[in-house]
């Protein structure tokens, strides 16, 4: 996230950040998504959880989902 984040001091207009997933658990997700939206930067989310990538259409719905309600959070 280091990296990330000293790009994002540096970048010049919109930056896109590619990309975060919630296979390391909620908290650090949480984090990394509060610094991205911080510097106004957008970000892709992968469909991974702390089981592992979401192969089925309604895992990919739910893992989506909850990435969406802990990045909505305040």
């Amino acid at each position: 996230m280091a990296v990330i984040e000293a790009g994002l001091k540096c970048i010049q207009g919109k930056a896109v950040v590619n990309s975060i997933s919630l296979k390391e658990g909620e908290d650090l997700f949480r984090e990394r998504a509060e610094k991205i939206r911080n510097y106004g930067a957008a970000v892709i989310v992968m469909a991974f959880d702390e089981e592992g990538q979401a192969s089925t259409l309604e895992r990919r719905k739910a893992v989506c989902q909850r990435a969406y309600d802990i990045s909505q959070e305040n």
